[in-house]
Parts: structure tokens; sequence; C-alpha cells
């Protein structure tokens, strides 16, 4: 019979040559408790119902459903409401893998009646040969976060959790929300999530790496600048219960911010002439003198660019520099054709 507790819910798409490796990861350590692991394929045209048969020869309690048609990122998600029927959920990247101990971990603090779990990461290479950076989220201690000091939580982990398999949802009180607003933002299950908790709610978050994500496997690259601008502003605005002031120091208003940003936007090959025309261009709020300085930038080489942020980089050593260093080594031949 399968654990009530606790489900592993992977939402995928074309990721047959990567899924094995995630689910591996996870077999040896779910057995142990007889965890389901539950599939929602996205309509893929690749080899990825193929893997997870024979997975399911190795591992009984595994999940497989797959979607007629290919109802974006967003869609696949809520389909756990309609798969899991397990007191909790921990949503995972179909290409990321799970630490030795972190289902022990997560069982251990699914019996203390949390609310919400958010658990740290180790950022790898696309090999996960190298490790980029040890703590993705640099708060070292565990937390605990009553009720009361929800938007301490919204500030602290909000960020990081737009990251899929850092988040331990109860699924009682996934299930009673709305979640139509953060539909086609890419963040359903940030909405979701922090839309639950209340003031009676316990919210806790593991320091120490259980996922190691693996870096330059996205296939979003090429439009970061709206889905951080625009999509993401539009998830965390749609949350309600939160003050503005609090929801606006966790992003910022690509209208307002500094050139300083547009030429590291640049460097990463995210600031475009298509993106300037799309979002600047006809933009009245935005001043004549601004935009001449954003089509200045939009002159520069993007190899010059690069070139002297990842000197910078190198010099300065802000926080997060190991990160950003390696996001600038690995832009695709697809992502380039955008530069």
């Amino acid at each position: 019979m399968k654990n009530n507790l606790l489900s592993i819910f992977i939402p995928t798409y074309n990721r047959g040559h990567l899924i094995g490796e995630t689910l591996d990861s996870f077999i040896e350590q779910v057995s142990k408790y007889r965890i389901q692991i539950v599939i929602s394929d996205n309509c893929s045209t690749d080899d990825t119902f193929q893997v997870v048969e024979r997975y399911k020869s190795k591992y009984s309690y595994i999940k497989y459903s797959k979607n007629i048609t290919n109802l974006g990122f967003d869609g696949n998600v809520i389909k756990m409401g309609d798969l899991v029927d397990t007191k909790y959920c921990w949503l995972f990247g179909d290409d990321d893998i799970i630490n030795e101990g972190a289902i022990d971990t997560i069982m251990n603090l699914i019996e203390k009646k949390i609310d919400l779990i958010v658990v740290n990461a180790s950022l790898k290479s696309i090999d996960l040969s190298k490790q980029i950076t040890y703590r993705n989220l640099a708060i070292d201690e565990d937390k605990s976060y009553s009720g009361k000091e929800k938007e301490k939580a919204f500030l602290d982990l909000v960020m990081y959790t737009s990251f899929i398999g850092g988040l331990i949802v109860k699924c009682e009180l996934w299930k009673k929300v709305d979640y139509t607003k953060y539909l086609k933002t890419g963040f359903v299950h940030v909405g979701i999530a922090f839309e639950y908790l209340n003031i009676e709610s316990l919210v806790y978050y593991v320091s120490t790496p259980l996922v190691n994500i693996r870096l330059g496997n996205s296939g979003w690259s090429k439009n970061a600048f709206e889905i951080w601008n625009v999509l993401w502003v539009k998830a965390i605005n749609n949350i309600p219960n939160y003050p503005d002031s609090v929801k606006q120091m966790v992003f910022s208003d690509f209208r307002k911010v500094s050139l300083k940003r547009y030429v590291i936007e640049r460097a990463r090959g995210t600031f475009r002439e298509d993106v300037y025309k799309r979002f600047f261009k006809n933009d009245t709020s935005i001043s004549i003198k601004k935009k001449f300085f954003l089509q200045l930038i939009l002159l520069l080489p993007i190899s010059f660019v690069r070139f002297f942020w990842k000197e910078y980089l190198k010099f300065k050593k802000p926080p997060s520099f190991e990160y950003q260093l390696y996001e600038l080594r690995n832009v695709t031949a697809k992502e380039t054709n955008y530069l």
C-alpha cells in the first residue's frame, strides 16, 4: 500500500533523456516509505513515455499521466490537484536530482504539521559534475515562520520558490486556492503556495541543500526579460493578503531601474532589439533621454559587453558571482541567435 503522507509530483515535457536520472535519485529513497511518484507528461513528443515505462518495472509506485494537448507549464503543474491524493506533495523538476537523505528529512518534517516546506538546493553544471554554488538560497540556518511572520517568510523565500523543486506543499490547502489568476505566468506554484498561508500557518525552511539543480538546461532563457519583468510581477501582484510595499521588495519596475541593469541584461543576452521594441519603444512613461541611452547599449556588441562584465565579476566577486559567471559562459547556440 502506498504512503498516504507524501507524493512526489514531476511535471515534464520532452525530458526523456534526463528524467531517468531524476527517477534514479528518488527510487532508492522513496522505496523505504512506499512513496508514490506522479509524473504528468505535457504531451511530450520524445521517448518520455518509454523511459517512464521502464522505471515502472523497477518501482511499482510510479503513476504516469499524459495530457492530450500541451497545457503549458502552469496548466501541467495544476494537474497535481487531480493526480495526487496524499497529505503533502513535493513538486519537482524533471531534470534535477535529490541528495542522499532528502526523503528522510522531509518525512521527519511533515510529521510536525508544517503547512509549507521550502528546501534549499545546490547549483550544478549541466552534467551535474561540477558544483557552481552550494546554497542557492544564502540563508545558512534552518528557519521556522509562524503565521504572524508570513510576510517575513514571503520576503525571505518567495523569489527562491520560483524554482519548483524547492516546494513541499500541503495538498488540502493547495486545492482550495483559485489558481486561474496565476495561469500563463509560469509561477502558478508560487502564487498558490503563498496565497494559502494564513495567520495560523507554519512555514519551515531547510537550509541544507536537498536538491541539485541542473543549470544550462532551461528552454526559457531567450524570454527571460518578459518572464522576470512582466510575468513574475503579475504573479506576485496577484497574491492576496500581502501589502504592496512587501510585494515591491521582490521585484523591480523595469521602466525605472538604472541603465547599469541593462548593460548587465545585455551581457546576459536578455536585453535585445526585439525586447526594446516590445517593451520600451512606445512606452510614454520612459523618457526620451533614457530611450536614447538604451539604444546606445543595444549598439554595443554582445561579446564586448559580456567580456567586460565577466572581468568585473571576477574582480569584485559579488554574491552569487560563480553562478553569474557560469551563466555567461554557457549561452547556448540557440540563445546566441537571439543576441
